[in-house]
């Protein structure tokens, strides 16, 4: 049986897929939960480094959604998202949303992230 902190990382990630419902949430959210459930390094950064399971579960959906966008499989030309690929951005906002709206991250990070992330967008593919 997992750790409770990989429990309550999992379900976090869980509640943000059914608040998001999109083409592309299931490649994302599915590689946040395998990320999630690595129980040596979410107990870490659950216990040891003191991250709240949720700002981990949103840090994991972003992240893993923004490498999606920066490897330009979800580009349908140099600079423009496929469906999916629209949906993967959309979903990095709402993560960062969520992130702000938490007081995990300041209004400034949360720009300067959608900045260099619209600007990797309009360089890949």
């Amino acid at each position: 049986m997992p750790p409770p902190e990989v429990n309550w990382t999992v379900d976090a990630i869980n509640g943000f897929r059914s608040r998001n419902d999109t083409l592309a949430v299931d490649v994302a959210i599915n590689a946040a939960l395998a990320l999630a459930r690595d129980a040596e390094r979410t107990v870490s950064r659950v216990r040891i480094e003191q991250v709240k399971p949720e700002h981990l579960a949103l840090m994991l959906v972003k992240n893993v959604s923004g490498k999606l966008l920066q490897s330009g499989s979800y580009h349908v030309d140099r600079g423009v998202l496929s469906i999916a690929g629209t949906d993967l951005r959309t979903l990095w906002v709402r993560a960062v949303m969520e992130l702000r709206e938490r007081g995990y991250c300041s209004e400034r990070e949360a720009n300067e992230g959608l900045e260099r992330i619209l600007k990797q967008i309009r360089e890949g593919g």
